[in-house]
């Protein structure tokens, strides 16, 4: 650790606490405005302080005061020096454990990188069912999540590496440009690729296809082989790809992309000649619902619709209304280990 980096952690340490002076405090914030690189290595340190409520600043660990430190918390004086021993043992794989962990996976040393073994740090999104929730990653890209949505990501994403980031559900990315980084969103079949634009992704686990939709920019989706990414197809703004699981692609233009593909940002739910099959996948991952059809002349229905804040008991209602269709609702399932079952719609003809 160089002596610069060891004195700006201990500003960082002041400045959390709030014991710094104003000559301090001026110090630490100069530093972060002198490049993006500190202001993303400042805030990593922020979102260590609000996990942890502490520093590791120094390359070594002093095991008989954590030793000490943990006998005076515990209240006991031991006197056999096997069990001295043991604690001594223990107290120094902890710490070491919690240095090296907090150490090579939030500060930045000017060690040879064949020295150190890097383990990125992960968080993960949820977004509960009938909501929207909105974040910005490290590197400033901006990410919708839909109704029942997740987002895996780094906390800080590593120099040298590219930006990848794993969803399950529906997701809209505004992605900071890096031309040297290209930023890829996993899902579980294919992969989508860019450098910076914005696009959405919708791949829930419970339907068959996934989709992207290109508002501008360009995008590849890419598969994985032999450790190589390989391009599957390029989109082009205003451009739709559906992925079936099944290894089909289909890529097609659609006038009405923003409206159809990005409705969900404002809380609306779109329906646009689907099938009722699409309807039930989309009635699912808004309410988190089973849905089962029954009667195979419904599949020739086609819906065009959009809900704004309905409920779902507002939504059968217009449906059922609209169409040659009824439902039924059979409430949710006490099971044997006291969970309970997701409420079951079922629809049929009337």
């Amino acid at each position: 650790m160089t002596e610069k980096n060891f004195s700006i952690q201990h500003l960082f340490l002041k400045y959390f606490n709030k014991r710094a002076t104003e000559d301090e405090i001026k110090k630490v914030e100069n530093w972060i405005e002198a490049s993006d690189q500190n202001k993303q290595e400042f805030e990593a340190y922020l979102t260590l302080w609000k996990k942890t409520k502490r520093f590791v600043v120094s390359d070594s660990v002093n095991v008989e005061d954590a030793l000490r430190n943990t006998k005076k918390k515990i209240h006991f004086s031991f006197k056999k020096r096997k069990v001295i021993n043991i604690l001594r043992q223990a107290a120094a794989v902890v710490v070491i454990a919690i240095a090296l962990s907090v150490f090579y996976n939030y500060f930045i040393t000017e060690r040879p990188l064949n020295t150190i073994t890097e383990e990125t740090i992960y968080r993960e999104v949820k977004t509960s069912y009938g909501t929207q929730s909105n974040l910005t990653l490290a590197d400033g890209t901006r990410v919708w999540l839909n109704s029942g949505s997740k987002l895996k990501f780094p906390v800080s994403f590593r120099v040298g590496d590219d930006r990848k980031v794993e969803l399950v559900g529906e997701g809209f990315f505004k992605v900071a440009k890096n031309s040297e980084k290209p930023f890829i969103v996993q899902t579980s079949s294919i992969d989508v690729k860019v450098l910076g634009t914005s696009f959405n992704v919708s791949a829930y686990n419970n339907e068959p296809e996934i989709t992207v939709a290109l508002l501008e920019g360009s995008v590849e989706l890419v598969k994985m082989y032999n450790g190589q990414y390989s391009k599957v197809l390029e989109l082009s703004p205003n451009e739709v790809a559906t992925y079936n699981k099944e290894k089909e692609l289909i890529s097609y233009s659609d006038i009405n992309l923003k409206e159809r593909y990005t409705a969900w940002m404002d809380g609306r739910i779109v329906f646009n000649n689907d099938p009722i099959e699409k309807l039930a996948f989309r009635l699912e991952n808004w309410y988190n619902v089973d849905v089962e059809i029954k009667g195979q002349s419904l599949n020739d229905y086609r819906f065009t619709a959009t809900f704004i804040d309905e409920s779902l008991e507002q939504i059968l209602k217009l449906l059922a209304l609209s169409s040659p269709m009824e439902y039924e609702i059979e409430p949710a399932r006490k099971l044997s280990d006291n969970s309970y079952t997701k409420r079951k719609i079922v629809f049929k003809e009337k």
